[in-house]
């Protein structure tokens, strides 16, 4: 049982602790727990407001008295410890909040580049892909908004971006790549709670850019093509080869396993496409056979292991470049400077639609076998069928011939 002691104020009273002691000069010092009573309202309370060892002193516990007491006469403020305590800590979080939202507010958009690049260095499917965004941010996006707080960032900013580019008379499709990166690391902000509101990238109209590729290859230049590489690096060889003949993404290809070829069937299931949507490609039989050949002579055919690995079976984060020199070896893009006509891995996939196209296939099962998510995207394989719209239109003009005599027939028995 404690023994209370009194001190000159009403209510203050304070107990010495039973074995706590500490030397204070010559002297030894007990420690000591102050506590209030008084009443709030109808209720009796008894408030303790620490030990002396733990930094509360007299002076301090009778300045609590004092300020809980005024409180109390004037009708402000809280009356009680508890109360004290809590104001206290809804203080301190609003504070706290109000600094992280200044905080917020001013970081840079640099700041905020930096931790979604490292983010995508993790995630982006090649090395390609965040190495194409650097330049862009360093040339183009940093000069301007670099060390703009991103919450002061507006879409004229934008606009100032596409006019310094187009004054560099860089092409709409370059422009268009600096808006998505700087839109990408917004979304990045916005998922993240870094930045609230409205993506202001959203809001600046990119320049119109076709970029579609224009160019295939012959048949006579892919098994020129395919001839060369043979001989030269069997998995590029294979990868080409599933290009030509399944419509593959580089992407795709890269990450292919065994466990999704179906050599039964004569299929290859494609997973995490580009679009998200899963499709079978089908084998020709000169793939098939070169695929089968692989599968026998592999030392680690498992389900999840990958087709093609480096030396030290590390994946390829791109295609070989053989596949680039050879094309250029072969003079296949002499003469040619504009981008669009160039011959490059993806024009593979491109002639694969292209001599799909003007077999006659179905533009709608041509975007299947692409896995393309919108019809517009084989729409321009079309002009490639011409006489499939001279067949449609001679297919209109018998059906209207057929009408005709149906009803001079009919004229002709009522008459």
């Amino acid at each position: 049982m404690f023994t209370w002691h009194q001190t000159s104020v009403k209510g203050l009273r304070f107990r010495y602790h039973p074995t706590r002691t500490r030397k204070k000069g010559i002297k030894t010092q007990r420690d000591v727990f102050y506590q209030y009573r008084h009443t709030v309202g109808e209720t009796r309370l008894e408030e303790g407001f620490g030990w002396l060892f733990d930094g509360m002193t007299l002076e301090k516990a009778i300045s609590k008295v004092h300020e809980l007491k005024e409180n109390k006469t004037h009708g402000t403020g809280p009356t009680t410890l508890k109360a004290k305590r809590l104001k206290q800590n809804k203080d301190e979080k609003a504070q706290k909040k109000a600094d992280e939202e200044i905080e917020r507010k001013n970081i840079k958009f640099s700041d905020v580049w930096g931790k979604y690049l490292e983010i995508n260095k993790a995630t982006k499917r090649t090395r390609k892909g965040w190495k194409r965004e650097v330049p862009l941010f360093e040339r183009y996006l940093a000069p301007v908004i670099g060390n703009l707080p991103i919450g002061k960032i507006a879409p004229f900013h934008f606009e100032m971006i596409k006019k310094n580019m187009g004054d560099l008379h860089l092409t709409p499709r370059t422009i268009k790549y600096a808006l998505a990166v700087a839109r990408q690391v917004f979304n990045y902000a916005i998922r993240n709670d870094i930045f609230y509101g409205k993506n202001p990238v959203s809001q600046v109209k990119p320049p119109e850019a076709d970029n579609s590729r224009l160019s295939f290859f012959s048949r006579d230049e892919a098994d020129n093509l395919l001839s060369e590489l043979k001989t030269k690096d069997l998995d590029t060889y294979t990868m080409v080869l599933l290009a030509f003949r399944c419509g593959l993404r580089s992407s795709e290809i890269l990450k292919l396993t065994w466990g999704v070829i179906d050599f039964g069937n004569e299929q290859i299931q494609i997973l995490d496409t580009k679009n998200s949507k899963n499709r079978h490609a089908f084998m020709t039989d000169d793939l098939k056979q070169v695929l089968v050949d692989r599968h026998s002579k592999s030392q680690d055919a498992k389900p999840d292991t990958l087709i093609f690995m480096r030396s030290g079976k590390r994946p390829y984060l791109e295609t070989p470049r053989l596949f680039q020199e050879v094309v250029d070896q072969k003079g296949f893009n002499d003469g040619i400077t504009d981008r669009r006509h160039k011959l490059v891995f993806y024009s593979c996939r491109h002639s694969f639609a292209s001599w799909h196209a003007a077999a006659g296939t179905d533009l709608y099962i041509l975007q299947g076998l692409m896995g393309h998510s919108s019809f517009a995207m084989v729409r321009r394989y079309a002009h490639l069928q011409p006489d499939t719209f001279k067949a449609a239109v001679k297919r209109l003009e018998k059906s209207q011939q057929k009408i005709s005599e149906f009803y001079d027939l009919k004229r002709t028995e009522k008459a």
